[in-house]
């Protein structure tokens, strides 16, 4: 992987974005981001044992999906790893893109392809506002290679959205300090159920066993879901001790069968699932 001083090249790069303990630019001639990571974090995930340099010198070679953005260059400052440069995706958050109901579950299950596909990795911060991108052409890409735990090279970081904002990694998916696949399992029936409704399903993982699946059988009642094989099915596959039960044809049939629409009531509007005729 070529290395750059980030002194040599900044000045091709345009302001994109600032995230977390991170600057991002753009070139846009040749279609290149620039990620910059404040120096302080760099140092704080290296005294944690997490080696961010080694991570997007050796996992890069890891990734065997073209649906994942992954570093192309190595940045340094002075002799310092500084980040990365990785190729340029025009494309806006999946959840800020207008889905046509009739393109949901299409999307969806490439997603979940790309997920379930990488056996080798685990995506703990999925979730995160701007990770998964899509474009008009319906193409899809994941991004935020240093958030994904790729082999034996761990992460630290886990999405806000999968339960209690207080709680910033969840050791209940954890298994000899690497998250398990269970979360990735997790992290997409969230996905789905917020790309069909908008609704946030995050607060249910602080609830465990039986007190987990009564409060999941509460939120679909209260999304007014009279299917009882439906919601059986969904709190199998959210069941800790369930391995590899993907939503699947599940996601399939919820399209193929309901509709979303939305009703007001009491001066309160709701999207619901209604039973197609």
């Amino acid at each position: 992987m070529e290395s750059f001083q980030y002194k040599d090249i900044r000045d091709r790069f345009h302001y994109l974005c600032e995230r977390e303990y991170t600057f991002l630019s753009v070139d846009r001639v040749d279609n290149i981001v620039c990620k910059i990571f404040e120096p302080d974090f760099v140092h704080d995930m290296l005294e944690a044992g997490y080696d961010l340099e080694n991570l997007v010198l050796n996992g890069s070679k890891l990734i065997g999906s073209d649906e994942i953005i992954v570093p192309n260059g190595i940045v340094y400052s002075n002799k310092y790893f500084a980040g990365y440069l990785m190729p340029f995706f025009n494309g806006v958050s999946i959840y800020r893109y207008s889905i046509e109901p009739s393109k949901l579950y299409d999307i969806y299950s490439r997603i979940e392809g790309i997920v379930r596909n990488c056996d080798n990795i685990v995506f703990p911060d999925l979730l995160t506002d701007g990770n998964i991108l899509i474009n008009d052409d319906l193409d899809i890409k994941l991004i935020d290679f240093d958030g994904m735990q790729i082999g034996n090279y761990s992460t630290p970081v886990f999405s806000r959205n999968m339960g209690d904002k207080s709680i910033y990694c969840n050791f209940k998916y954890m298994d000899n300090n690497l998250y398990t696949k269970q979360l990735d399992i997790k992290s997409l029936i969230y996905l789905f159920i917020n790309l069909l409704l908008g609704v946030e399903m995050g607060y249910l993982d602080q609830y465990k066993g039986d007190e987990q699946l009564k409060q999941l059988d509460e939120f679909f009642r209260n999304l007014h879901i009279d299917d009882d094989d439906l919601i059986n099915k969904i709190c199998y596959l959210y069941t800790d001790d369930v391995e590899n039960a993907y939503l699947g044809d599940t996601a399939k049939y919820i399209c193929d069968n309901y509709c979303v629409e939305l009703v007001c009531e009491n001066d309160r509007c709701e999207k619901r699932l209604i039973r197609k005729l």
